[in-house]
């Protein structure tokens, strides 16, 4: 009697991410999109770890870390730098989180994943504890949305990581990761983002002035200060230019612009949400606002140059200093000289000129489909694994922990006596 034929096999990709701000949630949506377009008949997840964490646990790391940035902000530049200590463990904060986070455990083990994609620190670390631990665990994959890795975002049971910068790779160089183990990715933006812009079109498709000056404004880099007297500062010192704010969904801050907009004759544009940031990016010279890294993964895809303002001490300060080296943004820490830094700028348009290209020469609006192809080909590498397979489709195996892996797919060559990697000599410099 011959054997039934096997069903065809189906990639298991889950995503996992912290709704902690909104970067990491987006560079998730990101890696799904183009999950989804490449690989139509995968099974794709994606989780927010937070909504799996108690409500307490929820609240301190969401809420408290906003209301830090809000009030303390050099305490999380303090403890930012305190904490970048790679390869070292924090035995008490891992308990923690594993305590707080047993809903996300068990769904990550019961989810019988071939492929795991973190795009936040938090999700990552639980993924590596577990695999730590003995369970056997899938390929797994961590984009770091912020310019320069944290030691947060390190842990040698990591395959792949994806980082935004060439100097971020040979960060991790240093640190002993190998470059097999390290992609060049950028930071996943939506796909939208890689379609040819053009001015024109998306000005007249947003209503937007066709001739003259439009800038770009983040609520994010406006919001924690006197907004209102910014925003009419910058409309009274430059009547010539069309200023676009966005406020996300702060619908408080925008009901206070309102007034001012309606006053303005045209040059004050008020916006909530959007998902047509791919739009305004296109249609503007110029944006003002916080380095956060997506947003500045998307500003460096459209060639659009920055005026940064209010950097976030921290992961922000140390994009700053990325996006100011590779010349495309300038810094504005007083908030009264910002009309002056802004005007200054539109009025030299070789200088724009300049940042412009230095920007989207340095963009990787494919960062997404690279992600999603290196998971994509992690699923088949394990499918090739004898036995890998058809342990990830045994309904009789294990009811919790990851299908028994064969072997571990493109792992990181990590010193044996420790639990980093093996460092590597410093470079002899001629």
């Amino acid at each position: 009697m011959e054997a039934s034929p096997r069903a065809p096999r189906i990639d298991r990709i889950l995503i996992l991410t912290a709704s902690v701000g909104a970067g990491h949630s987006r560079a998730a949506e990101a890696v799904e999109q183009a999950l989804r377009a490449g690989s139509p008949t995968a099974h794709i997840e994606l989780v927010d770890a937070l909504a799996d964490a108690s409500g307490l646990f929820r609240s301190f790391y969401r809420d408290g870390y906003v209301a830090c940035i809000e009030r303390l902000p050099r305490c999380v530049g303090w403890a930012y730098d305190r904490i970048d200590r790679p390869w070292k463990r924090h035995a008490l904060r891992d308990a923690a989180e594993d305590f707080c986070l047993q809903r996300l455990r068990r769904r990550i083990e019961r989810s019988r994943a071939d492929a795991i994609v973190c795009t936040h620190f938090l999700p990552a670390g639980i993924v590596a504890r577990l695999r730590r631990r003995g369970v056997a665990a899938p390929w797994h994959g961590v984009v770091v949305t912020d310019l320069h890795p944290h030691a947060l975002w390190l842990h040698p049971e990591i395959d792949r990581y994806f980082v935004g910068t060439p100097e971020a790779a040979a960060y991790l160089d240093a640190l002993g990761i190998p470059g097999s183990a390290v992609d060049v990715s950028g930071i996943p933006i939506d796909a939208r983002f890689a379609e040819a812009p053009d001015r024109i079109a998306a000005r007249r498709s947003l209503g937007l002035p066709v001739e003259g000056p439009v800038v770009l404004c983040s609520t994010g880099g406006l919001g924690l200060g006197p907004v209102e007297r910014t925003a009419s500062d910058l409309v009274a010192a430059l009547p010539d230019a069309t200023f676009v704010v966005v406020c996300g969904r702060n619908d408080q801050l925008r009901a206070r612009l309102t007034p001012l907009a309606d006053a303005s004759g045209g040059s004050l544009r008020v916006l909530g949400f959007t998902r047509q940031m791919h739009e305004l990016m296109a249609a503007a010279d110029l944006f003002v606002g916080k380095p956060g890294g997506l947003t500045s993964a998307e500003c460096l895809s459209r060639g659009l140059p920055m005026v940064i303002v209010d950097a976030v001490p921290g992961q922000e300060e140390r994009n700053a200093e990325h996006l100011i080296e590779i010349g495309a943004a300038l810094r504005c820490r007083e908030r009264a000289t910002l009309p002056w830094k802004i005007g200054t700028l539109l009025h030299d348009p070789q200088r724009l000129r300049r940042m412009r290209v230095s920007a989207a020469s340095h963009g990787r609006p494919g960062a997404a489909v690279a992600v999603a192809g290196a998971a994509t080909a992690a699923c088949g590498a394990r499918g090739d694994v004898p036995g890998l397979a058809a342990a990830a489709d045994d309904e009789r195996s294990e009811p919790r922990g990851f299908p028994a892996a064969a072997g571990r797919i493109g792992p990181p060559v990590w010193d044996q006596r420790s639990s980093a990697p093996a460092p590597r000599e410093a470079p002899t410099l001629r």
